[in-house]
Protein backbone atom coordinates (compact mmCIF):
# COMPACT_ATOMS: atom_id res chain seq x y z
CA UNK A 1 0.00 0.00 0.00
CA UNK A 2 1.60 3.26 -1.26
CA UNK A 3 0.30 6.36 1.18
CA UNK A 4 1.46 9.92 0.93
CA UNK A 5 4.27 8.50 -1.01
CA UNK A 6 5.24 6.23 1.56
CA UNK A 7 5.14 2.27 0.41
CA UNK A 8 4.31 0.07 3.82
CA UNK A 9 4.73 -4.05 3.16
CA UNK A 10 3.19 -5.99 5.71
CA UNK A 11 3.84 -9.86 5.68
CA UNK A 12 2.71 -12.86 7.94
CA UNK A 13 4.96 -15.42 9.09
CA UNK A 14 2.75 -18.38 8.84
CA UNK A 15 5.24 -20.39 8.74
CA UNK A 16 5.93 -20.41 12.32
CA UNK A 17 4.77 -22.13 15.00
CA UNK A 18 4.34 -20.35 18.26
CA UNK A 19 3.20 -21.35 21.54
CA UNK A 20 2.73 -19.37 24.37
CA UNK A 21 2.24 -19.92 28.06
CA UNK A 22 -0.03 -22.75 28.90
CA UNK A 23 0.54 -23.96 25.81
CA UNK A 24 -2.07 -21.89 23.61
CA UNK A 25 -0.99 -21.61 19.99
CA UNK A 26 -0.17 -18.12 18.48
CA UNK A 27 -1.44 -17.43 14.95
CA UNK A 28 -0.28 -15.01 12.02
CA UNK A 29 -3.22 -12.68 12.83
CA UNK A 30 -1.65 -12.50 16.91
CA UNK A 31 1.33 -10.17 15.45
CA UNK A 32 3.37 -12.67 14.11
CA UNK A 33 3.92 -11.09 11.18
CA UNK A 34 6.50 -7.74 9.84
CA UNK A 35 5.93 -4.34 8.31
CA UNK A 36 8.47 -2.83 6.32
CA UNK A 37 8.00 0.88 5.46
CA UNK A 38 10.27 2.32 2.25
CA UNK A 39 10.38 6.18 2.05
CA UNK A 40 11.71 7.93 -0.79
CA UNK A 41 14.05 10.48 0.09
CA UNK A 42 15.34 11.73 -3.77
CA UNK A 43 17.97 10.60 -5.73
CA UNK A 44 17.25 6.89 -6.37
CA UNK A 45 17.40 6.49 -2.04
CA UNK A 46 14.71 5.28 0.25
CA UNK A 47 14.81 5.17 3.91
CA UNK A 48 13.46 2.03 5.50
CA UNK A 49 11.60 1.38 8.74
CA UNK A 50 10.45 -1.73 10.27
CA UNK A 51 10.41 -4.66 12.23
CA UNK A 52 10.06 -8.17 11.16
CA UNK A 53 10.15 -11.66 12.88
CA UNK A 54 12.94 -13.64 12.41
CA UNK A 55 14.38 -16.81 14.48
CA UNK A 56 17.57 -17.06 15.68
CA UNK A 57 19.11 -18.63 12.79
CA UNK A 58 17.47 -16.33 9.84
CA UNK A 59 18.80 -13.11 11.90
CA UNK A 60 22.18 -12.91 10.48
CA UNK A 61 21.15 -14.41 6.95
CA UNK A 62 18.20 -11.58 6.97
CA UNK A 63 20.59 -8.53 8.14
CA UNK A 64 23.60 -10.21 5.73
CA UNK A 65 20.53 -9.82 2.51
CA UNK A 66 19.24 -6.61 3.89
CA UNK A 67 22.35 -5.05 3.66
CA UNK A 68 23.95 -6.34 0.39
CA UNK A 69 20.91 -5.52 -1.31
CA UNK A 70 21.13 -1.78 0.10
CA UNK A 71 24.98 -1.58 -0.96
CA UNK A 72 23.95 -2.98 -4.47
CA UNK A 73 20.98 -0.41 -4.57
CA UNK A 74 23.53 2.46 -3.70
CA UNK A 75 26.37 1.49 -6.28
CA UNK A 76 23.76 0.98 -9.26
CA UNK A 77 22.21 4.36 -8.34
CA UNK A 78 25.94 6.20 -7.84
CA UNK A 79 27.05 4.51 -10.68
CA UNK A 80 23.82 5.78 -13.44
CA UNK A 81 24.07 9.49 -11.88
CA UNK A 82 26.36 12.32 -13.35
Amino acid sequence: MVTDGMLSVTLDRDDLKVTGPGGIPFDPAFEINGSLYFQPLGDGVALLNGDFPVLPEESNPFIDQLLATASSSRRSTSTTST
